[in-house]
């Protein structure tokens, strides 16, 4: 499975001029990049997505500086923007960091879950069903995040959900990818179910397990992914300190895309 760029990726986007246009920006881009409709590597010309989403080249820009410190951007001197390839290493460190979080979340929502909130989640849990049977995988990934939201909010730290949101990033790159995979989404639901079920009892100990074993699925998938897609991910040597970028050769003709820690990101624009 080689990513291939979506010429769609905006899907059919308006801008609102009543609300900020670089947040806008900022949103509509992050969305194919995690979405993978944008894949590793593609240039992002400030000049060419101005122009195909109507607006100046300074939303744009503010846009992918933001994106790049979320690490979903690189941008590289006299080079260009482009769409960041995923890091093994970075994959696994946010897992770590949203295993701790999410764990807790509903470690402390076992204790103090209401019939109303169960009722909540049970409604989640079938809708994601009904998705899947649809074959509205994105449907389906809009539910699952719902789901995990919805924890958070009910355990009483709603504010834990915009740590757990910046930190899974990566992750959810990964879980995109492996959603058209025959059973993955029946996975989740299976895994959704355990949880709903150890806060049914309210069982602090096997809800904090249920979630622990939900959210290391995708360190099962993470190698596999790698092997079938390796132009998602940064090759070897990727917690080397990476090395100063020189400046580009002129040539004639067409430039050859930059490289970085052995990844060549995609032709420039």
């Amino acid at each position: 499975m080689e990513p291939r760029t979506n010429e769609n990726w905006h899907d059919g986007w308006t801008i609102d001029r009543h609300r900020s246009i670089k947040l806008q920006v900022y949103g509509v881009l992050r969305q194919a990049i995690v979405g993978a409709r944008l894949p590793p590597g593609r240039g992002l010309s400030e000049k060419d997505l101005a122009e195909l989403l109507g607006v100046s080249r300074t939303p744009v820009r503010e846009a992918l500086s933001k994106l790049a410190d979320e690490g979903l951007v690189v941008i590289l001197p006299q080079s260009g923007s482009f769409v960041a390839p995923l890091s093994y290493t970075g994959v696994i460190d946010a897992q770590y960091i949203r295993e701790l979080l999410e764990c807790g979340v509903v470690a402390d929502l076992a204790r103090r879950i209401t019939a109303e909130d169960l009722a909540h989640l049970s409604d989640l849990v079938l809708a994601q069903k009904r998705a899947v049977e649809a074959g509205d995988l994105a449907g389906f990934h809009g539910l699952d995040e719902a789901f995990h939201r919805t924890l958070a909010h009910q355990s009483g730290h709603p504010s834990v959900w915009t740590a757990i949101d910046q930190a899974k990033v990566q992750i959810d790159r990964v879980r995109r990818l492996s959603l058209p995979d025959p059973g993955r989404p029946a996975v989740a639901i299976a895994q959704h179910e355990a949880i709903l079920a150890a806060l049914t009892a309210r069982d602090v100990r096997a809800a904090g397990a249920a979630m622990r074993r939900h959210l290391r699925e995708v360190l099962k998938i993470l190698d596999e992914l790698r092997g079938r897609a390796p132009g998602f991910f940064l090759p070897g040597g990727e917690d080397d300190p990476p090395p100063a970028p020189r400046p580009p050769r002129r040539t004639a003709g067409r430039r050859r895309a930059p490289v970085r820690n052995g990844y060549r990101f995609g032709a420039l624009s």
